[in-house]
């Protein structure tokens, strides 16, 4: 026998022994695991609900995308009466899926507990949304903000200053994405939560349309749906080249929830497009972020700006004069909070959309 015929057979029963040791060690360990994560799910649910109550559990199957889904709720009741429920939530943050276990009030309008379940973020900077050692009085200071925030119409969160309104929170300075991760699942999964508790078997469908998705990319492409971790982004390409990607956000403005798509290139150099897909703004200040009646050449500059700007850096944003520099824009005079709210979020949400994909 050859010494080429040697290697082969050891290198193959090197390789169908190893296989079979991996095979073992995870039928072995794996309901272990399992067992473990329900420990800890278990013990969460108890956590997050308001002492000496009962506990049920409700299991609601609905239809999502023609499929059946599961959703598990724990109804806490004193006497009878509901006082909370409880349920597991996740979503991507900016390097790892972040779990949580959230109650809220009956009526789904304020978070009673909030727990981290599990997290793989960033040591030292992500992670500090369940321990931060710089705040040796209460290391959990991020995580508690949610304990009685209002959840209606939506949580909001704010940098380098004290929250101001019942629904708003804190970032974490040098962990925001990691911050508004959090922000953006709880919004997302309550209100699924509520819909799903409550519906008659359909969840809601909140697909955008395919038209305001075209509106941002290059003509003719081929447009791919990318889901991972609880975000959803989609990519558009010609054959096997990817040339742009557009991506669903959502912010609070000054009075109303701004939903936006973005369109960006596909190495995250440049924005293609911007389109505001709802908005409730004040009537002739707020609104203007879609149609300015003032500017009869282009009602739609403050959107237009976006068109083109670099984003090799966050997005800035100035006011009552023309930008200096490519990755700047144009605030509107009266309606600043709501420029301040789009330029956010679009800067965010390109941030996690470049982490989803590993850019």
């Amino acid at each position: 026998m050859s010494n080429t015929a040697k290697i082969i057979i050891v290198l193959t029963l090197i390789t169908v022994i190893s296989g079979a040791v991996l095979a073992v060690l995870d039928n072995y360990t794996k309901p272990r695991i399992e067992a473990y994560k329900n420990k800890v799910k278990n013990e969460a649910v108890y956590e997050v609900l308001p002492q000496n109550v009962k506990v049920k559990t409700i299991v609601r199957s609905v239809m999502e995308n023609d499929k059946t889904v599961e959703y598990t709720f724990y109804e806490a009741s004193i006497k009878n009466e509901v006082v909370a429920y409880a349920f597991q939530v996740a979503g991507g943050g900016f390097q790892s899926e972040l779990v949580l276990m959230v109650s809220v009030k009956p009526d789904f309008s304020e978070i009673i507990n909030a727990k981290i379940l599990a997290q793989v973020e960033t040591p030292g900077l992500g992670t500090r949304i369940e321990n931060d050692p710089s705040n040796k009085e209460n290391p959990a200071w991020f995580i508690d903000q949610f304990k009685g925030l209002k959840a209606n119409p939506e949580i909001t969160y704010i940098k380098n200053v004290k929250p101001s309104k019942d629904t708003e929170i804190q970032a974490i300075t040098g962990a925001t994405i990691s911050s508004a991760a959090i922000v953006r699942i709880l919004n997302a999964e309550i209100k699924k939560a509520k819909a799903v508790l409550l519906s008659n078997g359909v969840a809601e469908n909140n697909e955008p349309n395919k038209e305001d998705i075209l509106a941002v990319l290059p003509e003719n492409a081929e447009i791919q749906k990318i889901e991972k971790n609880g975000q959803v982004l989609y990519s558009a390409s010609k054959g096997k080249d990817i040339l742009a990607y557009a991506i669903p956000a959502a912010c609070k403005g000054y009075q109303s929830e701004i939903s936006l798509m973005i369109g960006v290139k596909a190495d995250f150099s440049e924005i293609l497009g911007v389109k505001v897909i709802s908005q409730s703004e004040t009537p002739g200040w707020g609104t203007k972020i879609v149609n300015d009646p003032a500017n009869e050449n282009n009602p739609c500059w403050f959107i237009d700006q976006f068109k083109g700007v670099k984003i090799n850096s966050d997005i800035s944003f100035v006011l009552n004069k023309k930008p200096e520099n490519k990755s700047g824009v144009q605030a509107i005079t009266g309606a600043t909070i709501s420029s301040a709210a789009v330029v956010d979020i679009i800067n965010t949400s390109i941030k996690e959309a470049k982490a989803l994909l590993n850019k």
